[in-house]
């Protein structure tokens, strides 16, 4: 009776029995919610933006720079009024005389003004501008693509957190029931005088142990489905039906030599190191454009009158080159670039060298879970046969209610375990998957 109450509590436990929810939920649209809700990934989409900007702006080097002016002034100074009076194209032989030209009326003038200029060389600064531009909007892909990958992380450990739960959940409350099934029983036969008060007061403890545990489990599933939900960016008592369960699973990871090579490849984490290194390379270039002249074209057509909107037209064209002699800086601008390429590259092998060693570890951490669930399977199979005959053998009178009450609790414990080391299992190969910059599509968690 015994071990019959109990191997149900095993299929339920083994079967991955979901408690009774709302919305059903599968591992992929738990991932799918997830990556449209995370505050997370919210915002390195919008530091893409920020990084696409920059490089408009830094495109924007390259083109014309046009400005419109409308100016007035008003003075009597004579260096001004002789100057306007020439560019509204009113000046006459009365403003030779020498008493107007020191002691002038005061003088109006609006000047309207269209302006532009267009570097055609500027010491390599636009082209090095729009390259470090083009880097960190790659920086900024990869940084999103890093936090795609630790949300489907995310929603892996924290899916199977709600399905060991509960699980444990109703492992912990079919113990419950057993437990005071059979101390009913045993009271029944104490009042015959057919057990001792030992017998009645182990059943009692066991029961009382089995409460807590109860308690216990069901605080662990709310904690747990809270988790969820703010991994899925909803609110924290949603309900979920868990379409997958923690069976028995075949994972076919790649060899280690694959995923290693794949980490150097798709680590997201480690391209912006290398990405680091390209931006000062472009650095260096630009300390070495400061050697170079500046080239640049500028062009300008205005009018200027007494009254806006009237007067004389004139224009400007022309063309400049600076050559910059003496720049006590550059040398040490050059300096400062090339040190700190060396330091980007020495993080970039630093970096090189924790991914490596994170993969190895990734690795290892699985194998041992994937080993692990194995064991721990076997060992509860065994705890089940062994609660069985023991049960058997305590109808019989072969044994003792203590005998019957450790292979209980032997079972729980079996169970709890193989459920633990099925989560770790599941969780690990998702963690191995992450450490090679691979963790994508889900499907492979839904069962």
């Amino acid at each position: 009776m015994v071990g019959r109450g109990l191997f149900v509590s095993v299929w339920l436990i083994a079967g991955g029995v979901s408690a009774a929810a709302a919305n059903p939920l599968s591992v992929v649209q738990a991932g799918e919610m997830a990556l449209a809700h995370s505050p997370r990934l919210q915002a390195a989409s919008a530091q893409g933006d920020v990084a696409a900007a920059r490089l408009g702006e830094a495109l924007g080097g390259a083109l014309p720079v046009v400005e419109f002016s409308e100016t007035f002034q008003r003075s009597n100074n004579p260096v001004f009024v002789f100057g306007s009076l020439l560019e509204q194209g009113r000046f006459g032989e009365p403003n030779f005389d020498v008493d107007r030209l020191n002691r002038p009326q005061a003088l109006d003038n609006f000047r309207t003004a269209v302006e532009g200029r267009l570097p055609l060389f500027d010491q390599l600064q636009t082209p090095v501008a729009v390259a470090q531009a083009r880097i960190g909007r790659e920086q900024a892909a990869a940084a999103r693509e890093l936090v795609e990958q630790q949300v489907r992380l995310d929603v892996v450990r924290t899916y199977f957190g709600v399905v060991v739960a509960r699980a444990q959940q109703e492992a912990a409350e079919q113990s419950v029931r057993t437990a005071e099934a059979e101390v009913r029983r045993i009271r029944d036969f104490h009042a015959q005088r057919m057990v001792t008060d030992a017998d009645l007061g182990a059943a009692e403890v066991q029961l009382a142990e089995f409460r807590q545990q109860q308690i216990e489990a069901t605080a662990n599933v709310a904690v747990a489905v809270a988790a969820l939900n703010t991994t899925l960016g909803l609110p924290l008592d949603s309900a979920h039906e868990m379409t997958a369960a923690l069976g028995e699973r075949s994972f076919e990871p790649p060899a280690p030599e694959a995923l290693l090579r794949q980490a150097l490849e798709h680590r997201a984490d480690y391209r912006q190191a290398a990405l680091a290194v390209e931006q000062q390379d472009r650095e260096i270039v630009a300390a070495i454009g400061r050697y170079l002249p500046r080239v640049e074209v500028s062009g300008s057509f205005g009018e200027s009158g007494q009254h806006l909107g009237e007067g004389s037209a004139d224009y400007r064209v022309g063309a400049r080159l600076a050559l910059p002699v003496f720049d006590w800086q550059r040398e040490a601008r050059l300096g400062q670039a090339r040190a700190k390429r060396a330091v980007a590259d020495a993080e970039r092998r630093r970096r090189e060298e924790e991914v490596r060693l994170e993969v190895v570890r990734a690795i290892e951490r699985y194998r041992s879970a994937r080993e692990r669930a194995a064991v721990a399977s076997g060992a509860a199979d065994q705890a089940r046969k062994t609660l069985q005959i023991v049960d058997d053998r305590y109808q019989v009178g072969l044994t003792t209610i203590t005998e019957v009450l450790r292979a209980q609790s032997a079972l729980l414990r079996a169970r709890l375990n193989l459920l633990g080391a099925r989560y770790d299992h599941y969780v690990g190969y998702a963690q191995m998957l992450f450490a090679a910059g691979v963790l994508g599509d889900l499907a492979a968690f839904d069962s």
